[in-house]
């Protein structure tokens, strides 16, 4: 599946303007009436089809606006099935000198050579945020983000936010996050690395934001799949989710919450949890807001179930609970 076509086809048709602005008068209502996240959060979202992510997103950027943040910098997925490199340093049966390349090619974030991001909507300022060590972030001048889409949907939501609150578009820092834990050592040097320069760069104008789709279920995704109801998986797989996030953030047990977003939820933010632990600090709480299991099997024309969660996940600082 070309999904970044497919993503920026969604954002193009004619009822997506509308249906996003009604998502942003809900998401401001609801604001109103059960209070702000915490301006000190980082708040993760999901990047399925629109239907299912859109009222996730805009309660995103309806909070990004809110608080008055002056940049944000957005924390993508790389997913590893759009890069080679990825897939030989994910192989156990690939040469070990192989796989050691492609791991120093991938590790830490990514930032695409540009000073715009242009959406359907109009184009947001990239901030540069100045010098960071190239063993943590690094530009993408390998063009190995050509075809990534995590963030497309949630930049486009963004901008036109910007012209239904009648503000300027809120400038970002788009960072895609490459391979954090060294695939035959288990170290996470990287991600300590990328988890002290967001330390550095996260002050009270400045939020952070990220993305996961946290679980894929059937098999097409290679699942051991059954025809459970739909509300039994989907309550099983928070359970899930949420031992996940125990384990990462309040154990601090990073390696074996790893071991369960790549194997059991085949999560794609798997990547993305080691320089947020770093970042937030063991004992930080985190907490699924929402969470429903949105079907697939039409979008990939295969059988069901063929699931993708879309969940909105607050992660706190330890120190601010």
């Amino acid at each position: 599946m070309d999904w970044k076509p497919y993503y920026d086809a969604e954002l193009r048709e004619a009822s997506t303007r509308a249906k996003i602005v009604e998502w942003l008068r809900i998401a401001d209502e609801n604001t109103t009436a059960a209070g702000v996240f915490d301006p000190r959060m980082i708040l993760s979202f999901p990047h399925t089809a629109i239907d299912y992510s859109g009222p996730l997103q805009t309660r995103v950027a309806s909070w990004l606006y809110g608080h008055g943040f002056k940049r944000v910098i957005t924390l993508g997925v790389m997913h590893g099935s759009l890069v080679p490199l990825y897939r030989i340093a994910a192989d156990d049966c690939a040469p070990h000198a192989e796989r050691e390349a492609a791991y120093a090619n991938l590790s830490g974030a990514f930032l695409p050579a540009i000073d715009r991001v242009m959406t359907p909507f109009g184009t947001l300022s990239v901030t540069d945020l100045g010098d960071a060590p190239e063993s943590a972030i690094r530009f993408d001048h390998a063009n190995l983000l050509k075809d990534e889409f995590s963030l497309d949907t949630f930049h486009a939501i963004l901008r036109l936010a910007a012209d239904v609150y009648r503000l300027d578009p809120l400038p970002v820092t788009p960072m895609y996050v490459g391979m954090t834990r060294h695939p035959l050592t288990s170290s996470l040097d990287s991600a300590e690395r990328l988890g002290r320069w967001l330390y550095d760069h996260w002050d009270d104008e400045t939020a952070i934001v990220t993305t996961a789709d946290v679980v894929h279920y059937g098999a097409f995704y290679g699942s051991k799949s059954d025809d459970g109801a739909a509300s039994s998986l989907e309550s099983s797989f928070l359970r899930q989710l949420e031992t996940l996030l125990e384990l990462a953030f309040e154990r601090g047990n990073v390696e074996d919450a790893f071991v369960m977003a790549r194997d059991d939820l085949k999560a794609d933010h798997r990547e993305i949890l080691p320089p947020l632990v770093c970042l937030l600090g063991k004992g930080a709480p985190s907490v699924v807001e929402a969470f429903s299991l949105s079907d697939y099997a039409d979008i990939l024309d295969t059988a069901p179930p063929c699931l993708v969660a879309s969940a909105l996940i607050a992660y706190k600082r330890r120190n601010t609970e």
